[in-house]
């Protein structure tokens, strides 16, 4: 969790992490603790001027022989000053959104390693989705069959790591499968009120090869799937390098594109680069860009974002000694949309220029 979130960074062989960790010895509950845990919690903040998203995780790892379980808690209340160019009228609108997942990994052979989660969630899943509910609720909620947003999904995923030259090489495989209860659409049919699609259904897969090149440079190259109901399939490939540039000195940089029919294109870029000024000390400055050329638009009436280009800087600090991490991040976000349409000018104020500033704590203990 207190990783760069631009680049894969760290040995192949994760069990250095656990190694050295020291038993809970609290009276009558010891049994429980038994083995290597570690506990992660994060907070951060995305401030927009008339967006508030603060989220909150907790996470739990315990390793016992060749079995990991894992636990994941999450929290996000999402604060918007709804602003319509037309038809609604201003509002504020606060909502949240919980998460759990559950990771269990089993080491099968000593090159071999099968992985299982289930993940859930309900609520509002970002800000958007928020700023959607509030207009067709404005606009339709007064009008017999309208039903109110009630967001929330699960999903289920396998996956199976083969370690090739141990050490050296991994190759990992991951499918998965999950649906998600949406801020549905709403407009007035031939039979009256009619609703969108409220469901979603999607499947999921990919592969990442992880490979030492040399002693001081790492390398992970992926390759990933998406299929969603009444959409063409959207595929990603993406490549990260982690650097070692001298004893104090790492660089990380990734690059990737997303493809979709008929029209979908994005790109990413990312460089992030760290110094170890005192023995357990890190500073970072990292900088990213993306773009896209626009979400594929339904006929007619339609709430997809217009084409996007954004940017972020950033800066943190590490502590990282003995069982104990803390990383501090500060950092500005800039997106910038591209002209919206007839079809979607509704949302002109949702899909307006943006300058966000972005704070993130994160605190790991290992025991």
């Amino acid at each position: 969790m207190l990783g760069p979130g631009l680049a894969w960074a760290g040995p192949l062989d994760e069990s250095a992490e656990f190694e050295g960790g020291s038993e809970a010895t609290s009276i009558g509950l010891g049994w429980l603790f038994e083995g290597a845990n570690r506990v992660d919690v994060e907070g951060e903040a995305l401030l927009g001027g008339d967006i508030t998203v603060l989220r909150t995780t907790v996470a739990y790892e315990q390793r016992r022989g060749e079995i990991t379980l894992g636990a994941t808690f999450g929290y996000t209340d999402i604060d918007i000053d709804y602003s319509p160019r037309t038809v609604t009228f201003p509002a504020d609108r606060r909502e949240s959104n919980r998460q759990a997942q559950i990771d269990l990994s089993w080491k099968a052979t000593p090159v071999i390693e099968l992985t299982g989660l289930v993940r859930g969630y309900e609520g509002f899943p970002d800000y958007r989705s928020v700023w959607i509910a509030e207009y067709y609720e404005q606009l339709f909620g007064f009008v017999p069959g309208y039903r109110d947003a009630d967001p929330a999904g699960w999903a289920l995923g396998a996956g199976a790591a083969w370690d090739l030259v141990p050490g050296t090489t991994r190759i990992n495989f991951n499918l998965g499968y999950g649906e998600d209860e949406i801020v549905e659409g709403w407009s007035f049919g031939i039979g009256g009120l009619t609703s969108g699609r409220q469901r979603l259904e999607t499947t999921s897969g990919g592969a990442t090869w992880l490979q030492v090149i040399r002693g001081w440079l790492k390398m992970e190259t992926s390759i990933r799937f998406q299929e969603i109901t009444d959409r063409e399939s959207r595929f990603q490939g993406q490549t990260n390098l982690a650097a070692a540039l001298g004893p104090d000195w790492t660089l990380r940089v990734n690059a990737g594109a997303t493809r979709e029919r008929p029209s979908f294109e994005a790109y990413f870029v990312g460089v992030m680069v760290d110094y170890e000024f005192l023995p357990g000390w890190h500073v970072a400055v990292n900088s990213r860009y993306y773009e896209d050329s626009g979400e594929i638009e339904s006929y007619g009436f339609s709430t997809a974002a217009p084409g996007l280009q954004a940017y972020e800087l950033g800066a943190s600090i590490l502590y990282d000694k003995d069982d104990f991490a803390v990383r501090l991040y500060g950092g500005f976000y800039n997106t910038d949309f591209e002209p919206l349409t007839s079809t979607n000018n509704f949302f002109g104020n949702l899909y307006r220029d943006r300058d966000w500033w972005v704070t993130r704590i994160a605190v790991s203990y290992s025991f």
